[in-house]
C-alpha cells in the first residue's frame, strides 16, 4: 500500500475538517470549480479518494479488515489458495539422493506458537510446508535448486 498524508482529521468536537497546510491541495481550493482546466480543483481529488475507499469495499467491510489486521486475524498469502507453488523434493535411493521441484497447489495457511506453515496438496495428499521451503514460482524454485546442485 503507499502511504499517503490524510486530508482529513477529527477536530476536538469529533467532527472531520480540513488539515490546513500546503501540502493539502483541498485546503486550497480554486476559484472557480466548474473549470475544468483549474488543477486545484477538489472535486477530482475528492472523486479519486472516495473511489479508492469504494474500491476496497464498503464501511462495514473496511472497518472489519482494519479490526481483523489489529486483532492479528488477518493472513495476506503470498498466492490464492488454489495457486501452484512449488517445493524441492529430494527423491533417489538410499546414497545417491536427487532432488527436484515438485508443483503442489496451495491450500491454506496456519500458526501455532512454535510453528508457521503452508497447507498443499499434491500427489500425495496433504502436507504440511514451513515457509523456507517453499516456492512461489517456479523461477525462484529452479533458481534455489541451481544453486543446491538439483537436478
Amino acid at each position: 500500500m503507499s502511504e499517503h498524508k490524510r486530508l482529513t482529521e477529527k477536530d476536538k468536537n469529533g467532527q472531520m475538517r480540513l488539515i490546513p497546510g500546503d501540502y493539502n491541495p483541498l485546503f486550497q481550493p480554486c476559484a472557480v470549480c466548474t473549470n475544468p482546466e483549474c488543477e486545484k480543483c477538489p472535486l477530482p481529488i475528492l472523486i479519486d479518494r472516495l473511489s479508492q475507499y469504494e474500491d476496497i469495499g464498503s464501511p462495514e467491510e473496511f472497518a472489519e479488515l482494519a479490526k481483523a489486521k489489529a486483532e492479528g486475524r488477518l493472513v495476506v498469502l503470498p498466492v490464492p489458495i488454489g495457486s501452484p507453488v512449488y517445493k524441492i523434493q529430494p527423491y533417489g535411493t538410499y546414497g545417491m539422493t536427487k532432488r527436484r521441484i515438485d508443483e503442489k497447489t496451495m491450500a491454506g495457511y496456519y500458526k501455532t506458537p512454535n510453528y508457521e506453515g503452508y497447507v498443499v496438496t499434491g500427489d500425495t495428499g496433504e502436507e504440511d510446508i514451513s515457509p523456507e521451503y517453499l516456492y512461489f514460482s517456479k523461477e525462484a524454485a529452479e533458481k534455489a535448486l541451481k544453486q543446491i546442485g538439483g537436478d
